[in-house]
């Protein structure tokens, strides 16, 4: 039956068929690229803001340890690591549940995170939680 009614089409019917089946499929994939290049673009934003939580916590015991070797060396101000404290402990919460951290130091880019489905991430994300920060380092006499 099908061939039946292939053999009453005109050759330009058929070209035109063929047209629209290959442009419907074109359109159909690039929908699918460009939905999956979104949804890996929040992937990209939570793997780059984990990956900055380790360098804030370097970040954070380097300027512990330059704060107390400078107590013990001479009398400079103190240094203002509040920002890097600020910024971790913002940016783990929206790790764990979503919402807004900072893509700068400054806090002043926002991004927006959306909660993670995956559970390991997030009960690594706790166990991480339970370290802690301590805002006011002291050396240990």
């Amino acid at each position: 039956m099908a061939n039946s009614v292939l053999n009453k089409l005109k050759v330009s019917q058929k070209l035109l068929a063929i047209f629209v089946v290959v442009l419907t499929t074109m359109v159909l994939v690039g929908v699918d690229v460009i939905s999956t290049l979104n949804k890996n673009k929040q992937d990209g934003t939570v793997i780059n803001v984990a990956g900055r939580q380790r360098m804030l916590t370097k970040k954070f015991a380097s300027e512990v340890m330059l704060y107390v070797y400078e107590k013990q060396k001479s009398e400079h101000a103190p240094l203002d690591y509040d920002k890097t404290v600020k910024l971790y402990e913002v940016s783990l919460q929206a790790l764990k549940s979503g919402g807004q951290t900072f893509s700068d130091l400054g806090m002043s880019n926002a991004i927006t995170l959306i909660e993670s489905g995956a559970t390991e991430f997030k009960s690594q994300l706790q166990t991480s939680s339970h370290y802690g920060v301590r805002k006011n380092p002291s050396p240990t006499p």
